[in-house]
């Protein structure tokens, strides 16, 4: 699969605390505490997910205690991050290329060209807010920061998609190769097929925004979270 592979594969380590930041404690005087009126509902909420914070920013600051200085595994984390995605977005665009110029089954043509633009799409909030956050301490607000963040959602659940159609697509070129052939010959299902992967993805998204699930660029932890979603005590007092 393509290099952009290896970008999901690090952000899924970077799920958890990374070396750059530690959780806060309340031993570091940073208050736990809320309404216990509130408890049954928000007992399975992170503590510091339910402190009241002006912004998103505020919130993601508070949730660790981050070192401001550029120190010398931020530069490689930035380093190594870039070289991956400059990478990705190499090897993903030559892929188009080859696809656009090369006479190729259709039906496997549109799952290629699917799972190049996931690839494409994921890399670019790395681009544009990640790799700024980690070299430049750019920080953004909302509704920029989701805005740009939701497109690496995006890319993943399309090219995890497309790779289960792709399996799927095989499976029947080989098992049931008289069918194979006869839906190939059908334009209508063979778009619809390869539709599906970025309609299921974006009927995922639409759901969670709507839910108040939101992605950000965490420019403390230096990656994507769905911490903060601030679906909070504002919505229930």
């Amino acid at each position: 699969m393509s290099a952009s592979s290896l970008v999901f594969i690090l952000f899924s380590k970077l799920s958890e605390p990374s070396a750059f930041v530690r959780p806060i404690t309340e031993d570091e005087g940073v208050s736990l505490d809320y309404d216990k009126s509130f408890a049954p509902v928000l007992s399975k909420v992170h503590p510091l997910e339910i402190v009241g914070m002006s912004t998103a920013l505020d919130c993601l600051r508070e949730l660790h205690a981050v070192e401001e200085e550029m120190s010398s595994q931020r530069i490689l984390y930035g380093v190594a991050l870039t070289l991956i995605s400059v990478v990705s977005l190499v090897m993903n665009t030559l892929l188009l290329l080859i696809l656009f110029n090369d006479a190729m089954d259709r039906f496997f043509r549109l799952h290629l060209l699917s799972a190049a633009f996931s690839g494409l799409v994921a890399v670019a909030p790395i681009f544009c807010a990640l790799i700024p956050a980690i070299f430049f301490d750019l920080r953004l607000d909302d509704p920029t920061n989701i805005i740009i963040s939701f497109t690496d959602t995006l890319g993943y659940l399309t090219l995890t998609m497309t790779t289960t159609a792709i399996a799927f697509d095989r499976f029947v070129f080989f098992l049931l190769p008289k069918l194979h052939k006869r839906l190939s010959d059908n334009s209508l299902i063979i778009g619809c097929f390869a539709a599906v992967p970025w309609v299921a993805a974006a009927s995922m998204i639409i759901h969670m925004t709507f839910n108040g699930c939101h992605k950000r660029t965490d420019p403390y932890a230096l990656t994507f979270t769905y911490s903060c979603r601030q679906v909070l005590l504002h919505n229930l007092r």
